[in-house]
């Protein structure tokens, strides 16, 4: 699940760029190599429609986390690229090992997917590119 997740953020989210600092959503973003927004590269976060599920973070265009929330709003999992490091919470945002998250949580690996989906065609499209064949792969 850890390479999974790490694949789509890195690859996924280098699709995009933005200088621009702030809360956009999502579908607001463009790019194919960065995260551009209104022009520039974008740093700030970029939330779901719902303002809900999660949302990602960007640098200067650059992926810097995604962040996946419980249904009560509360954090799930964290991923930040600079750090390369992940972070489980349960619904009560006490942190949890990665196992116990999986046992307890299994639907959450697929609310990546909710955010990567409201990505804009263009930026999806780029981040397959990027993508390869390394979804998953061992290091």
């Amino acid at each position: 699940m850890k390479k999974l997740l790490a694949a789509i953020v890195c690859t996924g989210c280098m699709t995009l760029a933005g200088c621009n600092s702030g809360e956009v959503k999502i579908s607001e973003l463009s790019g194919t190599d960065k995260a551009m927004y209104q022009g520039k590269p974008f740093t700030g976060k970029s939330v779901t429609e719902d303002g809900k599920t999660g949302y990602f973070l960007w640098e200067n265009g650059e992926p810097a986390g995604i962040v996946i929330n419980h249904d009560n709003g509360q954090k799930a999992l964290e991923r930040m690229e600079k750090t390369n490091t992940d972070k489980f919470y349960d619904e009560d945002g006490k942190e949890i090992s990665e196992s116990q998250f999986s046992e307890k949580y299994p639907e959450k690996a697929f609310a990546i997917f909710a955010l990567i989906s409201e990505m804009p065609e263009s930026m999806l499209q780029g981040m397959m590119e990027k993508m390869g064949n390394g979804i998953g792969e061992e290091e």
